[in-house]
């Protein structure tokens, strides 16, 4: 049976591979996969993000309650749990996954997940998870954290692919 892989990111130059149950493997140079870290079976929707120089692994359950963060150990090739992201937001918008500070957005709270999916109707998928309090909450609440000037859904644009990158 062929392993599905879920999400990948490119990370200092070379492409990372997980699994859904967190199975995670680097393409060299050569072609060759290397196994990065063994599967870790708990949770359902598994991410990659390149943030501050560490590969991120957001660990999200299925009933949206719980995201857990781990960071690449690249010497020791494990997970390792993070318990907070400082200043950093991690974005994951519709297929699409960056960070930044969250001082440099003048964003008045990091240590956060954003994820947000333009198919979601009525914010069903859009969330903020603060990390702190392993809080989930709607994205539509932090308006004014992110600074949104609009009571409609227009806040979601400023997230969305350009549309170059969109149609093929």
């Amino acid at each position: 049976m062929s392993t599905k892989y879920v999400d990948i990111c490119v990370f200092k130059r070379r492409f990372y591979l997980v699994d859904n149950t967190g199975r995670t493997v680097t393409i060299e140079s050569d072609s060759r996969v290397q196994l990065v870290d063994n599967p870790f079976i708990h949770g359902d929707i598994k991410l990659l993000v390149e943030s501050e120089g560490e590969l991120l692994l957001v660990n999200i359950y299925e009933n949206l309650k719980t995201f857990d963060v781990f960071c690449l150990d690249e010497k020791n090739k494990k997970w390792v749990k993070l318990t907070s992201l400082g200043d950093r937001v991690l974005f994951f918008v519709n297929k699409c996954s960056f960070s930044a500070s969250a001082l440099d957005m003048c964003v008045t709270k990091g240590n956060c997940v954003v994820f947000i999916d333009d198919d979601a109707s009525k914010l069903h998928e859009n969330y903020v998870y603060l990390l702190d309090r392993s809080q989930l909450s709607s994205v539509s609440d932090y308006r004014k954290c992110f600074n949104y000037v609009s009571d409609g859904l227009e806040y979601l644009s400023l997230f969305s692919a350009p549309e170059w990158i969109v149609k093929s």
